[in-house]
């Protein structure tokens, strides 16, 4: 995943924004695409040292406090306006294309152009359009309940080379929906409901379980 970072970030424009470093540990320091996917590595890995310097990724950890890694797994987006470079721009940017609910692949049939885009460095914005005037038209879906006829209509879309190096990467569902209501109270007081729910395929006929809720 951490070239689809890195190809997101880029996307996002991160490599131009010029944002400064925000957390005054490393006062007026650009942190580039590349630095954000190794402070990612670097904050979830298990050890003290910096990522070793790929294409896509250049870690950071040996060079700042000890206390500014916790060495352990995301559980909230929210957790990145605490690392070096993931400035409050930047993240208003990537809270509406990220999620740390569940482990599966990015749904075709629901993921934003961005994320779409960022899957493989070799992408064009012209494929994309296409993806998402396919499923405008019908959803990628199985055909009698074969997986091969939507790969068939990836593979037709992004060609051998791309679909091969993403194929384990994409899916046509998602278990986890974030949903966002409105609420007026009578007319006189307005607020909002933000919803993380779980669809377990194993309970079809079961409604999905509300795993957090949110009033603001």
């Amino acid at each position: 995943w951490g070239p689809v970072f890195y190809n997101l970030f880029v996307e996002l424009g991160f490599n131009d924004d010029q944002e400064t470093d925000h957390t005054g540990y490393f006062p007026d320091r650009v942190f580039d695409a590349k630095d954000l996917v190794g402070i990612l590595i670097d904050y979830m890995d298990s050890d003290d040292e910096s990522f070793i310097e790929t294409s896509y990724a250049r870690g950071l950890e040996s060079q700042a406090p000890e206390e500014l890694f916790a060495n352990d797994r995301i559980t909230s987006v929210d957790e990145l306006i605490n690392l070096p470079g993931f400035t409050p721009a930047r993240l208003k940017q990537l809270l509406p294309l990220l999620t740390t609910a569940g482990r599966t692949m990015v749904n075709v049939n629901a993921a934003p152009k961005e994320i779409i885009k960022a899957l493989h460095e070799d992408i064009t914005d012209q494929m994309v359009q296409e993806v998402i005037d396919y499923r405008k038209e019908k959803p990628f879906s199985r055909d009698l309940g074969s997986d091969s006829y939507w790969k068939q209509e990836l593979l037709r879309i992004f060609g051998d080379d791309i679909y091969n190096e993403i194929q384990t990467l994409v899916g046509i569902e998602s278990r986890y929906f974030d949903v966002i209501a409105k609420v007026d109270y009578g007319g006189n007081a307005r607020y909002f409901l933000r919803a993380l729910l779980f669809e377990d395929p194993a309970l079809k006929d079961e409604p999905p379980v509300i795993q957090s809720l949110e009033l603001f």
